[in-house]
């Protein structure tokens, strides 16, 4: 019989971001949040790899997606860069707020 270990639900581990749009030839799938954030969460599920996120609309649509640090004169803005298409699949402007949150796999 395999024995499950279930994790503690942390506080507060969704976060509200701005959404900032990635363009350009090297933008990818992933979005990009703080390294701090990453550690964080990460801490939170004792040490488990954070590199996948659930974003999440306004409006209540969501998407999940790759996740990696932003880039390090970006950090501590509250930002999340998310690609152009998710940023369309989401139905959200540059600059909205979106609820994001790491998915545990």
């Amino acid at each position: 019989m395999k024995k499950i270990t279930q994790l503690p639900a942390p506080k507060e581990i969704a976060q509200q971001l701005t959404a900032k749009k990635i363009t350009g030839f090297f933008a990818g799938d992933s979005a990009e949040v703080d390294q701090t954030l990453l550690k964080d969460w990460s801490k939170s599920f004792r040490g488990k790899t954070i590199d996948t996120v659930q974003i999440q609309a306004p409006a209540g649509k969501t998407t999940q997606c790759k996740v990696k640090a932003i880039d390090e004169e970006l950090e501590g803005k509250g930002l999340i860069r998310i690609p152009d298409k998710t940023i369309k699949r989401l139905g959200v402007k540059e600059g909205a707020l979106v609820r994001v949150e790491p998915i545990i796999q």
